[in-house]
């Protein structure tokens, strides 16, 4: 689909590599959203910047190009993929001028996965584009000059996923960028060994009839679960309906085929009404950070980049510097992490969060912990705007649409001196700093948490005063 190429179109490794995903390309082609574009000849076309959502930039006649597996500085030949109003879509299919960042991918699967965008670019190279990517988000978009005050990385680029969906058809696997077609993987570089070793596993199963050929219609949501120096699995069997068994007794020999992996603590499954009703071991899990257990519900949210959050923990609490005596009002809080480990130093700490199964647990590690100073409510941040409490601090993690208005101006109504903001998309981050400078709060200090090496996904971690 999209291949990552030599400076050179004699050299044979990488023509050989283009072949594959060129015919993967042609299949997707038939399938993408939009307006389609006849294969043609390639465009040659001169890269000058990085767009969110991984692709190089440049122009061609004038118009924008987003291609995929480009760097800023290159000049390459592209393959059009579709049009779009304003835009077109391409991938680089040969290499005129390399950048100096460019360097060999690691996985053999890059270019027909869509799980990276980014394993073409240099490791040092990521990390400066993200940081680039950010600051033209707050200028374009927030209208406001900003400096990345400090950059966190991890310990290594590779095996640091917790977290995926494995779906499963003929194959098990990733999606190809752009499509529902499964890319067979038996070994994912970006994620732990815990995940390649489920990969190959279900691909055996798939090959010996364990577990029969879904089309693509369902998945493995998979979670690592760390707990001292060992790890396990939590996994369910999501699909595009869910799960009926009722209507589908063919999926319970799939979840039979789960409950058999020595490394499943627990086996769950979604229901068609979304919840997530337990097939077999454990029905609440704990995940260990910073030497406490935390309890999960499998089919909860949790930072799939577990190595960085002690790092994201140390930093809130930092740049929160809570007092003994001030209330921190922890809004998205999911299964609590944030607000209990602000609860140690705090007066008082109230979370919120929509996922009736997360906040159960985060009130069971409060009691775990012996917290008597935290409280959680269990309804969607949007709903007690009218009733939110005064607060010296407030945290917010809030999904990648940002902070719905409303929530903002209530946040902002309480008069926190402080806000702490963990926010996974700089373009929404970059809109909510500008309204909130309306509030009358000004950005303070930005870092950036690079949770997904590999990827173009960025975290950053702001703190805003009250003016």
């Amino acid at each position: 689909m999209a291949a990552l190429l030599s400076c050179s179109g004699n050299d044979r490794h990488h023509t050989d590599r283009l072949r594959p995903l060129e015919r993967a390309h042609r299949k997707w082609i038939a399938v993408s959203r939009g307006r389609k574009l006849r294969e043609s000849p390639p465009v040659e076309v001169d890269l000058t910047g990085m767009a969110h959502r991984g692709p190089a930039v440049g122009r061609i006649d004038g118009q924008v190009v987003f291609a995929f597996y480009g760097i800023p500085g290159e000049r390459v030949n592209v393959q059009l993929e579709r049009r779009r109003k304003k835009f077109l879509h391409a991938h680089v299919v040969e290499v005129l001028e390399a950048s100096p960042d460019r360097t060999e991918p690691h996985c053999p699967y890059y270019g027909s996965c869509g799980g990276c965008q980014w394993q073409h670019i240099d490791y040092a190279a990521q990390v400066r584009l993200k940081q680039q990517v950010v600051e033209e988000h707050f200028a374009r978009i927030g209208k406001q000059p900003v400096a990345i005050d400090a950059v966190h990385t991890p310990r290594t680029p590779w095996e640091y996923r917790y977290g995926c969906e494995i779906a499963l058809s003929r194959e098990a696997g990733f999606r190809q960028r752009g499509s529902r077609r499964v890319v067979e993987i038996e070994r994912c570089e970006i994620s732990h060994p815990l995940i390649s070793k489920l990969l190959a596993t279900l691909n055996e199963m798939i090959r010996d009839g364990r577990i029969p050929d879904l089309w693509g219609r369902n998945w493995v949501e998979t979670r690592v679960i760390p707990r001292g120096g060992t790890a396990t699995l939590a996994l369910i069997l999501e699909g595009v309906r869910n799960v009926d068994l009722a209507a589908e007794p063919q999926l319970r020999a799939v979840l039979e085929a789960l409950a058999s992996i020595p490394e499943a603590e627990s086996v769950s499954y979604r229901t068609p009404s979304g919840q997530v009703e337990p097939f077999a071991g454990a029905k609440m899990v704990g995940v260990e950070i910073m030497g406490k257990t935390i309890r999960f519900p499998p089919g909860a949210f949790f930072q799939a980049s577990v190595e960085m959050l002690p790092t994201a923990i140390a930093r809130m609490r930092a740049l929160a510097a809570v007092k003994p005596d001030e209330t921190v009002l922890d809004l998205y809080c999911g299964v609590g992490i944030f607000g209990l480990f602000m609860a140690e130093h705090a007066g008082h700490v109230i979370g919120i969060e929509v996922d009736t199964q997360a906040v159960g647990a985060a009130q069971g590690t409060a009691t775990d912990w012996g917290l008597e100073n935290i409280e959680f409510w269990g309804l969607p941040a949007e709903k007690v705007t009218a009733s939110l409490p005064a607060a010296d601090v407030a945290v917010v993690d809030p999904p990648r649409t940002g902070l719905d208005p409303r929530v903002l101006r209530a946040v902002a109504g309480s008069a926190p001196s402080r806000i702490v903001y963990l926010s996974c998309e700089p373009s929404t981050l970059a809109r909510d700093a500008a309204l909130l400078r309306a509030e009358g709060y000004r950005i303070d200090r930005l870092e950036l948490f690079d949770f997904f090496p590999q990827t173009y996904h960025i975290e950053t971690l702001s703190l805003f005063r009250r003016i």
